[in-house]
């Protein structure tokens, strides 16, 4: 489909390529339209695939955008073309601008659309709400917390366990949600710290409790294994930390960037309207 624009915009340099001294108003507009219209369908699915909720939503958005991209780019070369060896100082030097202010929107479009696909933040999410919480309640439940051990050393090592293990869910979602690096660091910290506790507690529990119970003990290690598992899955998916850089990225650097772009281009486009040119 890009192939086929960036030849339908090579015949149209064509056309206005022969012998008249001033740009075609008709067809430089037709090309500044086509730069608005793609410039904002690019900016728009840009948005929406970093609040897309899932992959084939975030891919299918962010695919949008870059073919509105690549349009863009394709319209920007074909008027440049035009104005090189038809169009005044001033229009040259205006596309000049828009040119540049293009270059660094793409730039950060490149970066941000690569991260809005990732969706790790999401994913993250995902695994902490569900595998993560069935693998705890097994944990939990295993251990028996209500009371059913027959040492009062061995209760309490078992609700020390489950309470620390559950703590570290309620760190999770901090996490995923931080910008911040230091503060997923401190989480971290704390989050070693009761696995460290929860290790510790199982430990004591293999030397309190009986041989009838011994088979219980081993399928919540099991458990708590896999906890741990899905915990280091999701505080490396967290540290990419993609939805939150891109939600970043399309508020600050991206908007500064397209409104920049934007008033370059309605700068050159006026610029062209200074002066109508015959058409024959």
């Amino acid at each position: 489909m890009v192939l086929r624009f960036i030849a339908m915009l090579s015949a149209l340099v064509t056309a206005c390529s022969g012998p008249q001294p001033l740009v075609n108003e008709s067809q430089t507009r037709e090309l500044v339209n086509t730069l608005q219209r793609e410039l904002a369908h690019s900016i728009d699915a840009e948005k929406s695939a970093v609040l897309a909720t899932t992959d084939e939503d975030s891919q299918k958005c962010a695919g949008e955008s870059r073919e509105a991209s690549d349009r863009v780019e394709a319209a920007r070369v074909a008027l440049g073309e035009l104005l090189k060896t038809q169009g005044t100082e001033q229009e040259l030097e205006k596309w000049k601008t828009f040119s540049s202010s293009w270059a660094s929107t793409r730039a950060v479009d490149t970066q941000l659309l690569q991260l809005a696909v990732e969706n790790t933040n999401l994913k993250a999410t995902s695994l902490a709400s569900h595998q993560a919480w069935d693998a705890l309640h097994s944990l939990t439940s295993l251990l028996e917390i209500t009371g059913e051990f027959q040492t009062a050393k061995a209760n309490g090592a078992a609700t020390r366990a489950a309470l620390s293990a559950m703590e570290i869910q309620t760190l999770l979602p901090t996490h995923i949600a931080s910008p911040d690096d230091a503060t997923m660091t401190t989480l971290e910290a704390r989050i070693n710290e009761l696995q460290q506790q929860v290790d510790a507690m199982l430990t004591t529990l293999k030397k309190q409790v009986p041989a009838k119970q011994q088979e219980t003990l081993q399928n919540a290690g099991s458990a708590w294994t896999e906890y741990k598992r899905l915990t280091a899955d999701i505080v490396k998916l967290s540290r990419r930390n993609s939805n939150v850089k891109s939600f970043e990225m399309s508020t600050h650097e991206k908007r500064v960037a397209s409104r920049q772009c934007t008033a370059d281009l309605e700068a050159l486009s006026a610029e062209l309207q200074r002066r109508a040119t015959p058409t024959r």
